[in-house]
């Protein structure tokens, strides 16, 4: 079934399809199947903040144990839980969290009970509302796990994304080495 509402009326609703403005920009938020997880290293490269006129990282970058922590043996935990936004039956965009340890911490650690998120949505088909449905449906998710905090990670300099989380009603819980820790409570 498609929705389709106004611009800012979005609604959630975990596994249906999301509405947008107008059908032709209709989106669907679901949970990712298995034979979609190569999708989420595709969005975790994607996710990489590099700022305008540095060199383009690697996509082996995302096998550094800095970053693998957000892929390895994905699936496994508790709380590892990943959304994708599909448009047209194209995959446009994702968003994923899971809990990380005192041993084993993310970029966006907060502590072993909060999961911290990562997402990212394809250039073209960003600010189309698809990143605020994505993040709406994963609060959705986790708050039915009984999870009562979300953290993530962000770059400074990625003020665009640091505005869009503020928006969204994250704070920023500690700053370093370029980044921001930020929190929502659920």
């Amino acid at each position: 079934e498609i929705y389709t509402l106004s611009l800012h009326d979005a609604l959630p609703i975990f596994g249906r399809t999301v509405l947008r403005s107008s059908e032709p920009d209709a989106f669907r938020v679901r949970p990712i199947t298995i034979e979609e997880q190569a999708f989420l290293d595709e969005m975790l490269y994607e996710a990489l903040f590099v700022p305008e006129g540095e060199p383009v990282l690697p996509r082996s970058v995302i096998f550094e144990p800095s970053l693998s922590c957000y892929r390895d043996d994905w699936g496994k935990g508790r709380c590892d839980i990943a959304l994708v936004a599909e448009r047209d039956g194209m995959l446009v965009g994702a968003i994923w969290g899971r809990l990380f340890t005192d041993a084993r911490r993310g970029y966006g650690f907060v502590h072993s009970a909060v999961p911290e998120i990562g997402m990212a949505v394809y250039a073209a088909y960003r600010r189309q509302g698809i990143g605020g449905a994505l993040l709406r449906e994963i609060e959705i998710a986790f708050k039915a796990k009984g999870v009562s905090t979300l953290s993530l990670s962000v770059a400074k300099a990625n003020h665009v994304a640091y505005r869009f989380y503020l928006k969204s009603g994250f704070r920023v819980f500690c700053e370093a080495a370029g980044s921001l820790t930020m929190t929502k409570p659920l």
